[in-house]
């Protein structure tokens, strides 16, 4: 293989790796039509239990604005006792915020929040 054989390929390569890529960053929903979302910006979520929760299908503001109270604590107790200090009561409530982008909205009820907990 000629030394121009090989830059061609290994550009061609770069080039269809910076496309899949850039396609990838650009994708704004998952699989089941959920926008994704950074978790961490609802109070009492930090990277792991965002985590946690993206394990079990709940990447996305709307995902965790639809989650019963009872299915975020079964996976936080399954998740170990790390979680066991996590209190989920106002998750749902602040992703919907969130979901249709209230920042004000979720500033103000996280204002009245401690630890994503009401005071």
């Amino acid at each position: 293989m000629s030394c121009k054989n090989f830059l061609g390929g290994v550009i061609a390569g770069l080039a269809i790796g910076s496309v899949v890529g850039f396609l990838l960053w650009q994708r704004t929903s998952t699989a089941d039509g959920y926008e994704k979302g950074d978790l961490t910006k609802i109070e009492g979520i930090g990277p792991k239990i965002a985590g946690l929760l993206a394990v079990n299908g709940i990447g996305s503001f709307s995902r965790l604005a639809k989650s019963r109270l009872e299915d975020l604590q079964r996976i936080l107790k399954a998740g170990g006792p790390h979680f066991r200090l996590a209190d989920p009561a106002t998750w749902a409530e602040q992703a919907k915020l969130a979901a249709v982008s209230d920042w004000a909205g979720l500033r103000d009820l996280q204002g009245q929040l401690s630890r994503g907990r009401k005071v």
